[in-house]
């Protein structure tokens, strides 16, 4: 109670009260779990409270508003903590919770690989530590609280996320996680909608310098304009990666193969072959091959633990069915991953078609338009076949990418999409599809897969 700053409804409640964890969804929510009512932009969660009751809640943390306006007027025979904001109290909860356990914490943000490079770090200090690390891509102010609170006193590392899309976000949960080592991948044009210009993304990330607790390290991409601005300004401890000479961590020798994945030399002491698509992938492999360093793992290690790691589902994951290969690149799309996306199929060599199905980016802002207008440039000098975008804004992918040397189809329904593809692709023919989280373009990729299996049987 003291640690969300709250006030106890029932305190005797509380003597007969056990309380296992967390929740807040009261649909799932179990017996004797604590149910944080949260509010969100489209939901309250303080509607859902006697269902949470119901289903087995241990106790309530509540907005103090609406226990003077509803919760007073209804019996409970349980406790009901009501604080000012919920959200809030979620987030302290978690920040007193990650204060119990001796555990090193190594916090991730930039604008492109958050959730790769944390899945790659993982699999590197895995290699001799037990690691604790964010829940898929719970690395938001209600994601990386409930990521924190499954801590448990095995672990001895902790990875998070530690995404944005708004100022201030990255401060504060920077001060929930309080990480021993703070990284920022990279800056980028993302949530322009409500940041306003890249100038502003980048204030927004170094927020994480500005709230690393004392002694802390700052680790940072050496090859990024605006990572090197802040290494500048910043007046604690910082070390870079990159491939530039002036990098503490640095990447030497970097190849990649006809199939498109990358390896490279890791500060003359290892050779690491990934196993993962794509140059981008190497600064999250020097970012996790950093940390593995600073916390103590032997060149050996780290290679194992980055060549182990074979991918996180969605995030230009190879499937191949049929003959075909698919990169199913459909989790998140903005101007950098697009255009890296477009760059790794124009290097891969295949004996077939290479066909694009390009979508929506979203949350760009006033430069919205401008943005998909690049990205179809990008695309008519990429070495591409076919272009298939989907949705109002793919539209002007497409209308950029006309006059190419290549067929553009433009279609409105992903049902539509998938009918094409299965109609024009064929065995070796390489499928790229990308598109922001919220166009769903893993429906194109299920549908095609499906077709493709049945042509198996």
């Amino acid at each position: 109670m003291r640690a969300v700053k709250g006030t106890a409804t029932n305190s005797k409640a509380i003597e007969r009260q056990t309380v296992k964890s967390i929740s807040i969804d009261s649909r799932t929510v179990r017996e004797g779990e604590v149910f944080f009512a949260l509010r969100g932009e489209r939901f309250d969660a303080h509607d859902f409270i006697p269902e949470a009751i119901s289903n087995g809640a241990s106790m309530v943390v509540a907005k103090r508003e609406w226990w003077d306006q509803k919760g007073s007027t209804s019996i409970y025979d349980l406790c009901v903590i009501t604080v000012e904001d919920t959200l809030k109290a979620l987030g302290d909860f978690a920040k007193y919770y990650r204060s119990l356990f001796d555990l090193k914490v190594v916090g991730i943000t930039g604008a492109n690989g958050k959730t790769t490079a944390k899945d790659m770090t993982a699999s590197v200090l895995s290699e001799k530590f037990r690691v604790k690390k964010s829940i898929g891509n719970y690395n938001n102010l209600f994601g990386l609280p409930l990521s924190i609170l499954q801590i448990n006193g095995s672990d001895q590392v902790g990875i998070f996320e530690m995404g944005m899309s708004r100022p201030g976000e990255v401060a504060r949960l920077t001060q929930i996680g309080h990480p021993d080592i703070g990284v920022i991948l990279n800056v980028g044009p993302v949530h322009l909608e409500f940041m306003q210009s890249v100038e502003k993304v980048a204030e927004a990330k170094f927020e994480m310098l500005q709230n690393l607790p004392e002694g802390a390290l700052a680790l940072l991409n050496g090859d990024d304009p605006y990572c090197l601005d802040m290494v500048a300004r910043w007046k604690g401890k910082a070390m870079t990666f990159g491939s530039a000479a002036s990098c503490d961590f640095r990447a030497l020798e970097v190849h990649s193969n006809s199939s498109g994945y990358p390896s490279f030399t890791f500060n003359n002491l290892v050779e690491l072959k990934l196993s993962v698509l794509g140059n981008h992938n190497i600064h999250n492999a020097l970012a996790a091959s950093a940390v593995g360093t600073l916390l103590g793992l032997t060149p050996q290690e780290i290679k194992r633990g980055v060549e182990r790691f074979a991918g996180t589902p969605m995030r230009m994951q190879k499937v191949s069915v049929g003959g075909l290969t698919i990169l199913n690149d459909s989790y998140n799309a903005n101007p950098t991953s697009m255009k890296n996306a477009l760059e790794l199929l124009s290097q891969m060599k295949n004996k077939g078609k290479k066909v694009a199905v390009l979508g929506d980016m979203l949350e760009l802002g006033e430069e919205t338009r401008v943005y998909h207008q690049e990205i179809g440039y990008l695309a008519a000098k990429a070495d591409l076949d076919i272009l298939v975008t989907v949705g109002e804004l793919g539209g002007e992918i497409a209308a950029s990418a006309a006059g190419a040397e290549l067929r553009v189809e433009s279609f409105s329904r992903k049902e539509e999409v998938v009918d094409f593809l299965c109609a024009e692709l064929s065995p070796g023919d390489i499928l790229l599809v990308k598109a922001s989280r919220a166009i769903g373009l893993e429906e194109v990729v299920q549908g095609v897969e499906s077709q493709f299996e049945k042509k198996r049987d």
